[in-house]
């Protein structure tokens, strides 16, 4: 008889070694969030938009095209897309921005969540697993006038898979928008369910030209910390394998799955090493 394997296990979001939280949205994520969400959220147009978790620009050369006035993209890593490097949560931007708009790790998500209400003028969406709605903590920040006004999942699952996009990615796990409207009086949010529009908003080049996987690797082949995180590429942007370099440090082969059964483990890297 199969070991059965835990729920909890295949609905956790995995993070990359030592924390390092990368978790790419799928491009038709975004899309269906910009285009079916809240109606008071429907475009960008001339606004100021800052994605503070903004890794390698899954989630914000989406937003760009719905042509915000500015779009502000830094994360607190590089990532090697080129962004400005900062901790959002000690962050601010000269004249302010319209909206927060971000796929966060989970792990800071209400300190950064309290940091993005700081900012925005208008609002702050944040993309989290439904699992962000518990806690005593959450519903004495988030709940109450000026806070959380909607509560947006989608009526399809959202696949996120550590360290790079998978067309061909499942999970267990559900995702959901937490919107806020600053100057929303109303004290107890709504639902708003995104329809099944993957079909409609997925495009065929929305996965080219990034590469598959790579991993983030912060200590050396003898267990010794590096003074910063390197990335390493395990794939180019067809998906053919990268040899290693024989100088390259690697990392130990469990160390973003530390603390998990091997049985868990195995499931965590298959086809659910999504949240």
């Amino acid at each position: 008889m199969s070991k059965a394997i835990s729920t909890a296990v295949m609905q956790r979001r995995l993070a990359g070694l030592d924390g390092i939280d990368d978790f790419p949205t799928q491009p038709w994520g975004t899309r269906a969030f910009v285009e079916h969400g809240p109606v008071q959220f429907q475009g960008l147009d001339g606004l100021t938009v800052w994605e503070p978790c903004a890794g390698r620009r899954t989630m914000s050369r989406i937003l760009a095209e719905y042509r915000p006035g500015r779009l502000i993209e830094t994360d607190i890593a590089d990532y090697g897309a080129g962004l400005d490097v900062m901790d959002f949560r000690h962050a601010e931007i000269a004249g302010g921005v319209d909206w927060v708009i971000t796929n966060p790790p989970f792990s800071l998500s209400l300190d950064l969540w309290r940091q993005a209400m700081s900012v925005a003028r208008v609002g702050v969406a944040f993309l989290l697993r439904v699992a962000w709605l518990e806690g005593v903590e959450r519903y004495h920040a988030l709940y109450g006038p000026g806070q959380v006004r909607f509560v947006v999942p989608y009526s399809e699952r959202l696949p996120m898979v550590c360290g790079h996009l998978d067309r061909n990615a499942t999970t267990a796990t559900c995702y959901c928008w937490f919107v806020a409207l600053k100057a929303d009086p109303r004290p107890r949010p709504e639902v708003h369910v995104i329809p099944p529009v993957r079909r409609v908003l997925e495009r065929e080049d929305d996965y080219d030209g990034w590469p598959n996987q790579y991993r983030l690797i912060t200590k050396d082949k003898d267990g010794k910390r590096l003074p910063k995180p390197l990335i390493e590429a395990l794939t180019d942007a067809e998906g053919n394998p990268i040899a290693a370099r024989a100088d390259t440090p690697q990392p130990r082969q469990t160390n973003w799955l530390d603390g998990l059964t091997p049985t868990d483990a195995a499931t965590a890297t298959g086809s659910e090493a999504h949240r």
